[in-house]
């Protein structure tokens, strides 16, 4: 018997269900009579950087300490909560000690988890069925110029403290940015927006991070005043802008790649069936090499061709191989184009909603393998991980609603899930919706009132003001349309 079936008696039904959240070979028969150490220090400063390190250690530290507090807190609401937490704790610190045995890499793996237990902490300090789901929760709104309204959304919900904020805009227009230092408020003040939100995901603790990329740089599909900065080489959904605002999955399938005299149009996507007859492309959710095939291969990163040869070349972590048939000519190194109509793009993903039906499918929007951000393609808690969020939804009418969900603070707002989020854009009648980056990286500033979320890289067990802020590496800017 493992040490996970051991604990089978200590937690209910849906304890049970969260204790098999990071599946593994386990190390131990039964639990030890002391924690093991949360020492994870080597192993992180292998994989990222001195200060990411110390951030998913004091995570670590901080999920052991909120369940230690909620065993010896009589005040919680679930009617086993201190047995529950203490077994929440003990497979806490095995789950750590599984992943830092195996191969690397690991501390992605530790910082999910130290969110995920936080997360199952929360429940147990405060989930109470009787009230109303997060989703249901009445919104205070305030209105903004050209008809722009910005509503605020806190209280307690069935599953604990909530504190979000919905933007709503009846005419949406948006620029997309990549920030290259500046703050949310400086990009909003230079522009004139209305608002200014955090973008889309970026490459943070990937542990295969090569040249010419870099730790920052935007994943996915981006284009800004008419300008595609990064080709849609992840089929993901995106917020795109060309008559009008428009969300939906965006791959290079029947679009046209040119340089000069050369072009190719893209026939399929991680598809080898349509090999040899039209060129097919390749991402990371494929795998690290693309397929072996007697034809051309051409390199895709951001907005440019990075290398060209033949067979089964390697796939940059956020980039493409383009196979292309045998005697495709190929093209030169440098810039590439498109014939997408799009003047403001940004990807996201999963997809939320669509026809006002729950929709989320990762795998059919790339996020397998070692495609980034792995956080998402490589998810271990099955979207039970109550986090801070950040998407947007579009109504029937063509209005949009942006929803910043604060999470991660135990007193203030515990987070949602990707299946809340969508309910949520749900409940404010939208009928599409797509999520784009969470976490330490949700942010909103709102002119007026300045930013508006609770920014915060730590774990909070005490206190609501803002700590730590992680710099916003892409942002959208939102207006109503003049």
């Amino acid at each position: 018997m493992s040490w996970l079936q051991a604990l089978r008696s200590q937690v209910d039904e849906e304890g049970w269900r969260r204790l098999q959240a990071f599946p593994g070979t386990p190390l131990r028969t039964h639990p030890p009579a002391h924690l093991p150490p949360l020492g994870a220090g080597e192993a992180l400063r292998s994989e990222v950087d001195a200060d990411q390190a110390a951030l998913f250690q004091r995570r670590l530290e901080g999920s052991s300490q909120i369940l230690a507090d909620i065993a010896d807190n009589p005040n919680a609401r679930h009617p086993r909560a201190a047995t529950q937490a203490r077994a929440y704790r003990m497979a806490l610190h095995l789950r750590a000690e599984e992943i830092l045995a195996a191969p690397a890499p690991r501390a992605r793996r530790l910082r999910a988890l130290a969110d995920y237990y936080a997360s199952c902490g929360a429940l147990l300090l405060h989930a109470d069925p009787t009230l109303s789901k997060p989703w249901e929760l009445g919104v205070r709104w305030s209105d903004l110029a050209g008809g722009a309204r910005l509503g605020k959304v806190t209280g307690a919900s069935s599953l604990g403290p909530v504190h979000l904020h919905l933007l709503e805009l009846p005419e949406p227009a948006f620029q997309s940015r990549i920030c290259a230092g500046q703050s949310l408020e400086a990009l909003a003040q230079e522009s004139g927006a209305l608002a200014a939100s955090s973008g889309g995901f970026f490459l943070y603790s990937e542990a295969d991070i090569a040249p010419p990329a870099q730790r920052g740089d935007p994943v996915g599909w981006l284009v800004s005043g008419g300008h595609t900065q990064r080709l849609p080489l992840l089929g993901r959904g995106a917020l795109f802008q060309d008559a009008r605002v428009r969300l939906g999955r965006m791959d290079l399938v029947g679009t046209t790649l040119t340089q000069g005299d050369w072009a190719a149009t893209v026939g399929g996507h991680n598809d080898p069936t349509h090999l040899g007859r039209e060129p097919v492309l390749f991402n990371r959710a494929w795998g690290p090499n693309c397929v072996d095939h007697w034809g051309p291969s051409v390199v895709l990163w951001a907005d440019r061709v990075l290398a060209v040869g033949k067979g089964a070349m390697a796939v940059p972590l956020d980039g493409a191989v383009l196979c292309l048939p045998p005697g495709h000519p190929l093209p030169n190194l440098g810039g590439i184009e498109t014939n997408h109509p799009a003047q403001e793009a940004m990807a996201g993903g999963p997809m939320l909603l669509r026809n006002g039906q729950l929709c989320i499918d990762r795998p059919s929007e790339d996020f397998l393998g070692s495609a980034p951000p792995v956080t998402f393609s490589q998810d271990e808690t099955f979207d039970q991980n109550l986090l801070p969020r950040l998407a947007v939804g579009l109504r029937a009418d063509g209005s949009l609603v942006l929803a910043c969900i604060d999470g991660r603070n135990l007193e203030r707002a515990v987070g949602l899930t990707l299946d809340g989020t969508a309910r949520l854009l749900r409940a404010q009648g939208c009928v599409r919706a797509l999520n784009l980056d969470g976490g330490s990286s949700k942010r909103l500033w709102v002119r007026g009132h300045g930013g508006v979320d609770l920014a915060d890289t730590e774990l909070r067990s005490k206190g609501g003001q803002s700590g730590r802020i992680r710099e916003v590496r892409t942002a959208l800017l939102w207006n109503p349309q003049k």
